[in-house]
């Protein structure tokens, strides 16, 4: 699913807002985030399929569970160690998705045995999710975040919108935004804000990037 395409806006979005702002009027926030987390599951799934959410939530899982283990006082002499496995784990398994074939091309040649390409399903926006748990872990361990429960960390992590290209957000900026009531109800002068900076994004992606997308390619590949 594609932000440009006829099932993302006339049919995902719009139906995720309606429920969204009709379960706001309940002012249950933790019913508001859960829907949007089962949105953005949904998102990844018709986008990726199953490896996508998979992914992500084994990697919810570790990163939730190093913070968790980072918060512990009686681990306190421990968080240099712990710090280091949850930066290792993430950096070591987005390096080995990332540059499987090339690391299978060295230890092929150091064997003498001819290299053949191995077809590894990418998950999608591991970058930036792999990136943004490892700076929540780095400010967790200096003591800059606030507590935060499963539900809110899932959704910051897989946030739909965000998800798949970017941009990497500070959980200052986002997870208190979760916790604002005031969030819950729909707001004209926000709507009126998100739906112009939808509308100017998706000019400039239909109308410029993919028109010149094609002579683009055939000056970088002449």
């Amino acid at each position: 699913m594609l932000f440009n395409s006829y099932i993302f806006i006339f049919l995902f979005m719009p139906v995720t807002l309606a429920v969204y702002f009709l379960t706001g009027k309940f002012n249950n926030r933790k019913l508001s985030n859960g829907l949007l987390l089962i949105a953005s599951l949904v998102f990844l799934f018709y986008r990726f399929n199953y490896i996508g959410i998979i992914s992500v939530l084994i990697s919810i899982a570790f990163n939730y569970a190093i913070y968790r283990l980072l918060i512990m006082d009686k681990l306190e002499r421990h968080k240099k160690v712990l710090l280091f496995i949850g930066v290792a784990v993430n950096a070591s398994t987005l390096m080995l998705l990332k540059y499987y074939n090339t690391v299978i091309y060295h230890i092929d040649q150091l064997r003498h045995v001819d290299f053949v390409e191995r077809s590894l399903i990418l998950p999608l926006g591991i970058s930036f999710y792999t990136f943004q748990q490892i700076a929540f872990l780095v400010d967790t361990y200096r003591g800059e975040v606030e507590p935060v429960d499963l539900l809110d960390y899932s959704l910051y992590v897989s946030y739909f919108p965000r998800i798949v290209s970017g941009p990497i957000v500070n959980h200052n900026q986002f997870l208190p935004q979760l916790k604002d009531s005031s969030k819950l109800k729909f707001q004209w002068d926000n709507f009126n804000k998100g739906l112009y900076r939808f509308s100017v994004g998706l000019a400039k992606k239909v109308l410029v990037a993919d028109v010149l997308a094609a002579p683009a390619s055939t000056v970088v590949s002449a």
